[in-house]
């Protein structure tokens, strides 16, 4: 499997010893609002000549990848160009997702995003595409969200949506590039990687159900229009 939108690829290992066990560390969610949390992290990459391990050190920070990805979050270390990216993590040992190497930043794919890409391609063979592009509020800039807030009678939180990628906005609920989607089915909506992981979620939930084709955006239960 490879997905050149994320910059991901799985590989099948086989041993002819079927008693040798590689470690291996499981993707599963984090807590809620763990992603956005600022903390101390740990990049694991290989020296793109040497091919030996390099570890560094940082900082999880809340500010945008310059990387053409929405969901990608970031963090901080000191990395050159020949680090070639691998697993970042926290203190306590929690996987956060898989590094890049960008800059004097280390964008990192959330661990939330790669898991439901493995899953959905281990059960259709392809893989997901989510056509909604958006950025969490708290990650605009200042005079961007200072023109969103004098919209509203109290401060929105949320998602500006900020691309389509459709000729037609009727196949989800009528949402538009500029509107702000603060919950999903119930759910407050509060980052670009945890509404990915809660659509595609649905998606899968869609794919199972009889003569489901596409899920409509239609369980988009508050949303702030321009």
């Amino acid at each position: 499997m490879c997905n050149l939108h994320y910059n991901i690829a799985i590989v099948t290992i086989e041993f002819q010893d079927a008693l040798l066990h590689l470690p291996a560390v499981e993707l599963r969610d984090l807590p809620l609002y763990y992603s956005l949390q600022p903390r101390p992290v740990i990049a694991l990459g290989r020296d793109v000549n040497s091919k030996a391990f390099l570890v560094s050190w940082g900082e999880l920070v809340r500010e945008n990848s310059e990387l053409d990805c929405k969901e990608l979050l970031v963090c901080l270390c000191d990395v050159n160009e020949d680090f070639i990216g691998g697993p970042v993590m926290d203190s306590q040992k929690n996987f956060l997702g898989i590094t890049y190497s960008f800059e004097e930043t280390i964008p990192f794919l959330p661990v939330e995003i790669a898991a439901r890409c493995i899953k959905y391609y281990n059960k259709e063979k392809k893989l997901p595409w989510l056509r909604i592009r958006g950025r969490a509020l708290h990650t605009l800039d200042l005079d961007v969200l200072e023109t969103i807030c004098c919209k509203f009678a109290r401060p929105p939180s949320g998602l500006l949506v900020d691309k389509i990628c459709d000729t037609s906005t009727e196949n989800y609920g009528g949402i538009e590039v500029g509107d702000i989607i603060s919950e999903l089915d119930g759910a407050a909506v509060y980052s670009g990687p945890q509404f990915t992981a809660m659509f595609l979620d649905k998606y899968e939930v869609a794919m199972d159900t009889p003569n489901a084709v596409v899920l409509q955006m239609d369980e988009v239960e508050e949303v702030w229009f321009r």
